[in-house]
């Protein structure tokens, strides 16, 4: 039998959500895998996304102690989403600006992917 296949848990996709919960379960001493169908590089270099992390999510990365090191890099105070070719633009200054942050996925995959793999020993397997 193979290691994954004695591993607890399995995450499909290394995504803002399948490295977030490797990385929370791995520093909780719960052994898991995440299983990505692309290589590193393509998901640090390739697949551009944009992405807010808002408030509550960032009060979750601060109790858990990463919100340094996952929020870590260019944070932007407005984003442009477009919606049937129409912009819109989302503005977090003022009191939103300490709850908030705007950040693009790809900034937030590298840093889970490097707190998770380079700082913390985690499984992925690309």
């Amino acid at each position: 039998m193979s290691s994954a296949e004695q591993t607890p848990v399995v995450i499909i996709g290394a995504g803002v959500a399948g490295l977030t919960l490797a990385t929370f379960l791995h520093s909780s001493g719960i052994e898991c895998v995440v299983l990505e169908r692309r290589d590193r590089a393509y998901l640090q270099t390739v697949r551009q996304r944009a992405g807010v992390v808002d408030a509550r999510n960032v009060q979750m990365f601060e109790r858990w102690g990463f919100a340094e090191k996952l929020l870590a890099g260019p944070v932007a105070q407005t984003i442009d989403y477009r919606t049937d070719g129409v912009s819109r633009i989302f503005d977090i200054t003022g009191d939103g600006a300490s709850t908030g942050r705007f950040c693009t996925q790809q900034m937030l995959v590298n840093n889970l992917l490097r707190v998770l793999i380079d700082e913390m020993g985690g499984d992925v397997r690309f």
